[in-house]
């Protein structure tokens, strides 16, 4: 049975540090990409050796080839600092390495060739991310004939170099550096897979680095010298979307090509997502960064229990107040959103939870009651996290009281006949908020939303301004100060579509009148 073999090296502290100073990233570099080779890539690593020294770094490397027979892969990778002397010849750093004995402090080019020259492996990648890494596969100096293929023996072998022979290779910022972080993103993400044929090779595997390498770093040009006799070398499966966390499944929509039909793909899939931040992101993306492409998607997109309001006018306000309003089309949440469904938002952003969940839990048996004492900053939080927003003044009682049928304004949700036992109205006596969908389909809208009348008022994102209502004009805006409006008719109130003034409040809110649902637009 073949196998795939692994070796990674990061070194990052060395002795002769006048010469070779500390770097960040090697050890981080060295042990990310084992986790990804075992997780992704099924290889057996062999060792991941942590600022080695030169005789150490020999034994392991002759240990790799000496393991692998014929038809294994082997996998060598080096982060560190790549050194060449008067003939160009490159050398791999070791923590002991001194620049005035690099012979034999050094671990040099020729080593690695005849250690791979002499394994019975005729399958080899060889992964260098260190400045002059290109001088790997070179000739000697005064010639430019690579001398590595035509000594090798072999089916395949691919040497990915993080510069060229006379480039630096540079670290970033962040944990990795530059070329391997890529290489960790193209390989665990899948986004490598640029044919999509559920496999990554190493030439798809290259590319993918080295573009986004360039776009960062223009200076540096990793190269790739690639032997193969048996068609491509394939390194990874591409992971499925859903097998990935959340945070990860965001951070690979973030990292997109707009417009591929990869990209688009992949977040029509996030829109079902189990997940409502990796679908909030999808809806993010779709809308602007692959808009040329996503309105489409969007347009046929539906979103789990939200109900579609067409666009058009309705009848605003009730009596001498009364006036037409136009809006365009939105979609609002069937339902107020739960304590269920809050508790996700707390525990991802840890967010101060509502005061009643007395020790920071939804108290038992109301995971499925809307969840309260809830500020309008909480509520357009939450909104945002899920890539959705807070309903407007109109657009809450339009959904609320408006009949398309009729084209007329209805009295209640449901109708013009008062119901006690279609609401959670004070006449119930419970005095507490009810189970989500206690009272649906029976109290619903005339467009299908339940809930709109009874249990707690709901904040929208509208400032109270006198009517008549003006959709443009920036009433809506989340940064203005002032008092914003709850709708509703909440279980100790007997106003039917009245609107209320409320100055919003940062933290907890000291009591339970308000609730809230969301709404989405593209």
């Amino acid at each position: 049975m073949t196998k795939r073999l692994a070796l990674l090296i990061g070194n990052s502290v060395f002795d002769d540090i006048g010469n070779f100073p500390k770097l960040r990233t090697p050890v981080n570099d060295a042990q990310d990409l084992a986790v990804v080779l075992e997780k992704h890539c099924d290889f057996e690593v062999l060792g991941t050796l942590m600022d080695a020294d030169a005789d150490t770094m020999r034994r392991a490397v002759e240990h790799l080839y000496h393991q692998a027979q014929r038809g294994d892969l082997t996998l060598l990778y080096y982060s560190g600092h790549g050194y060449k002397d008067r003939d160009a010849r490159l050398y791999l750093a070791a923590r002991n390495t001194q620049s005035d004995s690099i012979l034999s402090t050094g671990v040099q080019e020729s080593f690695i060739h005849d250690a791979m020259r002499l394994s019975n492996s005729r399958h080899r990648i060889v992964i260098l991310d260190c400045c002059f890494s290109g001088a790997f596969v070179k000739g000697r100096k005064g010639s430019d004939k690579p001398i590595l293929f035509e000594e090798l023996k072999g089916e395949a072998t691919a040497i990915l170099a993080s510069s060229g022979a006379i480039q630096h290779s540079f670290e970033e910022d962040g944990r990795n550096s530059l070329f391997t972080q890529y290489l960790i993103d193209g390989i665990s993400s899948g986004l490598a897979d640029t044919n999509e044929d559920g496999r990554v090779s190493i030439d798809e595997l290259f590319v993918y680095a080295e573009r986004r390498v360039r776009d960062k770093r223009p200076n540096q040009t990793p190269t790739l010298e690639l032997q193969s006799r048996a068609g491509d070398i394939f390194i990874a499966l591409t992971p499925q979307l859903d097998l990935l966390p959340p945070s990860k499944r965001i951070a690979l929509l973030d990292r997109l090509e707009p417009n591929s039909e990869r990209s688009l793909s992949l977040l029509t899939q996030a829109l079902q997502d189990s997940s409502p931040d990796v679908v909030g992101k999808a809806i993010q993306l779709l809308r602007d960064k692959h808009r040329e492409k996503g309105y489409a998607i969007l347009a046929e997109y539906r979103p789990p229990n939200m109900v579609w309001i067409p666009p058009g006018r309705f009848v605003m306000g009730e009596g001498e107040e009364a006036h037409w309003v136009e809006l365009e089309g939105y979609y609002i949440d069937k339902f107020p959103v739960t304590n269920a469904q809050y508790a996700v938002f707390v525990n991802a952003t840890n967010r101060i939870p509502p005061t009643h969940w007395i020790t920071g839990e939804i108290p038992e048996g109301s995971e499925c009651h809307p969840v309260v004492y809830v500020s309008w900053y909480d509520a357009v939080e939450y909104a945002a996290w899920i890539g959705k927003r807070l309903p407007s003044d109109a657009e809450w009682e339009k959904a609320a009281s408006w009949d398309p049928k009729t084209e007329r304004k209805r009295r209640f949700p449901w109708g013009d006949e008062w119901h006690p036992e279609f609401c959670n109205d004070s006449e119930r006596g419970v005095g507490d908020t009810l189970p989500v969908g206690s009272f649906s389909p029976r109290g619903d809208s005339a467009y299908g939303v339940a809930e709109m009348m009874g249990s707690i008022r709901e904040w929208t994102c509208s400032l109270y301004r006198p009517f008549p209502y003006d959709p443009n004009d920036g009433k809506d805006d989340l940064n203005l100060k002032g008092k914003r409006v709850v709708r509703g008719k909440s279980w100790n109130r007997l106003t039917t579509w009245g609107r209320t003034a409320v100055e919003p409040q940062p933290g907890p809110m000291p009591n339970s009148y308000y609730r809230f649902r969301c709404a989405l637009s593209f």
